[in-house]
């Protein structure tokens, strides 16, 4: 595993704005000079052999005049096996160092780096995606050192998770790496546009595509469904914490209501009001109170996501 340039970055960064002390800086500059003299050693050519010699003739008279003179035997070097490139175990000083020093070095890189640098090889992959202690507060220093701060990750998802809900680059329903990626932060989803509009409904403020598709559905039920943060569009929905037009991911709705006819089926089919079971205001206030705090988490996210776009532009270099 050679040196990768978000390593290189990494360091760079501590010895402008932090400074290197001899604990990091003698493997840093030994991690450079080897893989200077690697790639010194790649380009250098060695010097040609003599392709050719001639055969030497030890007794003149034993020599047939008839005969032709003797062919020149081509003696060139004989070449061995030669070996794949990228196969067997590289050893180096990079390897030498301990793993917490390397994660103190990459946890200055913002975390979209780390990300990406997660995937370059299985090493990095192994190091950087295991629940140790030191990889927990790697991943919380880089989120903390980005140009705005990325907010906290909620509880229900650790820092390696919420690092790569916010950084990697693929739908996470069809897949496609190549759409306009759109992050619904109170769903825990990152969609494209496509997979957007096939699974965001509208809901309790025009219940009509939801009554049609789930003719026994109850559209008061539906305050019990995560609402999203953006419509189809992308555009945020939220205003001082609250939704003011419900869209909802599809496939919750028919979890929600399976789970209202199943443990509180007299208040679901009308039998008893919801205010005279006390289990079932038990249940709803515990399930608003989850709603709200993923509603105000979003919120914050919405915000970050907004401050980071116009530091993006104005770091953007003009035409």
């Amino acid at each position: 595993m050679g040196v990768p340039w978000a390593f290189l970055r990494a360091v760079r960064i501590l010895w402008r704005n932090f400074g290197l002390g001899p604990v990091i800086r003698d493997p840093v500059i030994a991690i450079i000079t080897s893989h200077r003299v690697k790639a010194t050693q790649k380009t250098r050519k060695t010097p040609a052999t003599e392709p050719y010699n001639s055969v030497e003739i030890e007794d003149e008279s034993d020599y047939d005049q008839d005969q032709p003179p003797a062919k020149r035997i081509k003696t060139g070097a004989v070449k061995g096996p030669t070996k794949r490139k990228g196969k067997g175990k590289q050893t180096g000083a990079f390897q030498q160092l301990p793993v917490e020093l390397i994660l103190e070095i990459i946890s200055y890189l913002p975390p979209k780096n780390l990300v990406a640098l997660m995937f370059l090889s299985r090493g990095f992959y192994d190091m950087l995606s295991n629940d140790s202690p030191a990889s927990l507060k790697m991943w919380k220093n880089s989120r903390m050192n980005e140009i705005v701060a990325v907010p906290a990750p909620p509880h229900e998802l650790t820092e390696l998770q919420w690092a790569r809900f916010l950084y990697e680059t693929h739908c996470q329903c069809c897949g496609s790496t190549r759409a306009k990626l759109t992050h619904l932060f109170s769903l825990r989803k990152r969609v494209c546009s496509k997979c957007m509009s096939a699974n965001l409904m509208r809901g309790s403020d025009r219940p009509n595509a939801l009554l049609k598709k789930y003719p026994f559905a109850s559209v008061n039920a539906l305050a019990l469904v995560l609402p999203s943060d953006k419509d189809i569009s992308g555009n945020v929905l939220l205003q001082e914490g609250y939704v003011h037009s419900h869209y909802h991911w599809e496939s919750h709705i028919p979890v929600m209501l399976r789970r209202l006819g199943e443990e509180y089926p007299d208040v679901y089919f009308g039998e008893v009001h919801p205010s005279e079971s006390d289990s079932y205001q038990t249940f709803y206030n515990e399930e608003s109170d989850r709603i709200q705090t993923a509603l105000a988490h979003a919120k914050t996210c919405c915000i970050w996501e907004k401050k980071m776009a116009a530091t993006s532009e104005l770091r953007r270099p003009a035409r």
